[in-house]
């Protein structure tokens, strides 16, 4: 008689999953500072959308400021990955948070005593864009190495779902806090939340040793990294791909206050319940990306998830009231759901163990381009029109993504094997 278990009292690796997430407290800290950070980063790409709206009544403007996010990941996306390696994920998502909560400190005394500017919001949002730059290396690089090797792809799809709800959750109160209480409102809720993420930081208690010296060259380790990826055919087609969502596809949330307000006339409610349909998408999206068993698998999500929204771009430009334009944000949303979830997995799989924290520091460069894709299509907005530009831009972007199998497909293809 055969001894092997039934596939009745087989481990279901979902039950696996969420017994390892109910018992290691650091997985929660670090998966509830992404929440907290992902609301506050969602909220205020909403909220101060529709300041700067209301202000200058201009979509360019609008899209400026949100760019102004990006710039650091460009900047100093490899910086941050260095100094990850050097002084412990831990400890760098401790002292950014520290950062953010006295950055928010200063925004709320300059709105409450009616002192808040322009050129102060630029500049908070330009800091909260120096706080990202961690959550590729620190942050999520800590979530894979605390689930470890069995539970990685579980872990960051459910992290990456999680995250993308937050594109929901963010616009629906800021939408409903700029309609009550104004920018004062958004603040004060964006300073709680990071106080929060603070505290749970400062509770880690996992010891992620640093894996460089700190007297070794700091420029020494970020041109090793560069040296690496250049002989690795597959991690430059994952970073191209993520590229082309940051040039074509990313850049339409900027403008989804201005379709809102101008185009479908909402008050700020209405636009946050627009904005809010696009984290739903993303989470749906999301959640079914997780699903992937296998390099292949997350290549097809990877790539279809960028295709899927880029053509929901464009059925959202083409559209001049809420049946049509929401279903295009929708789509739009899902696509990039499937791409969130997929592009920090599969640069972590595709990258050994002392190389990590380097290639996703180069996939935060990578998302640095997409201040690119957020002054063209700003221009495009003023010049011809937010719809024309959105059907333009997603477009673009479809014959970039073949211009991208053309050159690549032969390194996804070798990737799977």
């Amino acid at each position: 008689m055969s001894l092997a278990p039934s596939p009745a009292h087989q481990t279901d690796p979902s039950e696996t999953f969420f017994k390892f997430l109910k018992g290691n407290v650091d997985f929660r800290r670090v998966w509830l500072i992404g929440i907290f950070s992902g609301v506050i980063r969602w909220l205020e790409f909403l909220a101060f959308g529709i300041y700067v709206f209301d202000l200058t009544g201009s979509a360019f403007l609008v899209t400026v400021f949100t760019l102004s996010r990006f710039v650091p990941f460009a900047l100093f996306g490899v910086v941050t990955a260095a100094l990850v390696d050097r002084f412990g994920h831990q400890n760098v998502l401790r002292y950014s948070l520290t950062m953010m909560v006295l950055s928010s400190s200063l925004l709320v005394v300059l709105a409450t005593t009616g002192n808040l500017e322009l050129w102060h919001v630029a500049l908070a949002s330009i800091l909260s864009g120096f706080y990202w730059t961690t959550d590729f290396p620190a942050r999520r690089n800590l979530i894979g190495f605390l689930a470890g090797p069995d539970l990685l792809a579980r872990a960051l799809s459910f992290d990456a779902a999680s995250n993308t709800m937050t594109r929901a959750i963010g616009p629906l109160f800021g939408g409903l806090l700029m309609a009550s209480l104004g920018i004062s409102g958004i603040l004060v809720l964006s300073l709680c939340l990071y106080l929060v993420a603070l505290i749970l930081a400062l509770r880690l208690t996992t010891r992620n040793n640093p894996l460089q010296n700190v007297a070794s060259g700091l420029f020494r380790e970020i041109l090793g990294g560069f040296r690496f990826a250049r002989n690795r055919p597959d991690l430059l087609a994952a970073f191209a791909i993520t590229v082309i969502f940051n040039l074509f596809g990313f850049p339409f949330t900027a403008l989804i206050p201005v379709i809102g307000k101008l185009t479908l006339g909402l008050s700020p409610d209405g636009v946050g319940l627009v904005a809010a349909s696009e984290g739903v998408g993303a989470m749906i999206g999301a959640i079914l990306a997780g699903r992937a068993s296998s390099v292949g698998h997350m290549w097809g999500n990877y790539i279809g998830g960028v295709s899927a929204c880029l053509v929901g771009i464009i059925v959202m430009g083409s559209g001049q009231h809420i049946a049509s334009v929401v279903p295009g944000i929708m789509l739009a949303g899902f696509g990039g759901g499937f791409f969130a979830a997929t592009q920090v997995m599969i640069v972590y799989r595709l990258s050994p163990p002392d190389q990590r924290s380097r290639m996703l520091g180069i996939l935060s460069i990578c998302i640095g381009t997409a201040p690119i894709g957020f002054v063209i299509l700003g221009y495009m907005s003023d010049l011809m029109g937010t719809s024309l530009s959105l059907i333009l831009m997603g477009l673009e972007g479809l014959i970039a993504i073949a211009l991208f199998w053309l050159f690549f497909r032969r390194a996804v293809r070798s990737s799977t094997n």
